[in-house]
């Protein structure tokens, strides 16, 4: 009786620290919202006041429309890039890692990662060739084109425990 109840016991335990995991994984996940970082708040403001990317139709912004901008009004253009994507790459890093859970931030941050993989797409090119490294964003590049390859529907999920 002694063992049935010690297997039992085990096996509620494993139950309970998976269930804690992942909650702890989903919490973990929230940290990449936009919403709590008023840094990058302030960055994706004047990117969008800079480029339009709210109201811009969909398609790839322009190496020399960047260099432009970098030129004249807005000097700290590509530092801000660096920051925005940055932050969206280390995102999918965290994913592929299993540190974060994918579906929360896929559910948070779906519209974002494609649409700043679709605007920036040559400026990440660019950047690639100037360091010569082609993994630069390239989790940013896989989660966006798998996110955007996804059926749009909301799904259901199942609560932990």
């Amino acid at each position: 009786v002694g063992a049935i109840v010690g297997i039992v016991q085990l096996h509620l335990l494993r139950k309970q620290i998976r269930a804690d995991h992942d909650w702890n994984r989903r919490v973990t996940s929230l940290r990449f919202s936009f919403s709590d970082d008023p840094g990058i708040a302030e960055i994706r403001s004047r990117l969008d006041e800079h480029l339009k990317i709210g109201t811009r139709r969909p398609g790839e912004i322009s190496l020399e429309e960047i260099q432009k901008l970098s030129n004249t009004e807005y000097p700290n253009i590509r530092t801000d890039l660096q920051c925005v994507l940055g932050r969206l790459e280390s995102m999918c890093i965290a994913i592929k890692n299993s540190i974060v859970d994918e579906q929360v931030c896929e559910d948070m941050l779906r519209g974002v990662v494609i649409l700043y993989y679709r605007f920036f797409s040559q400026y990440i090119e660019d950047v690639r060739t100037l360091r010569n490294n082609p993994k630069i964003y390239a989790y940013l590049e896989a989660h966006a084109r798998k996110w955007d390859e996804r059926n749009k529907d909301i799904e259901v999920r199942h609560p932990t425990g």
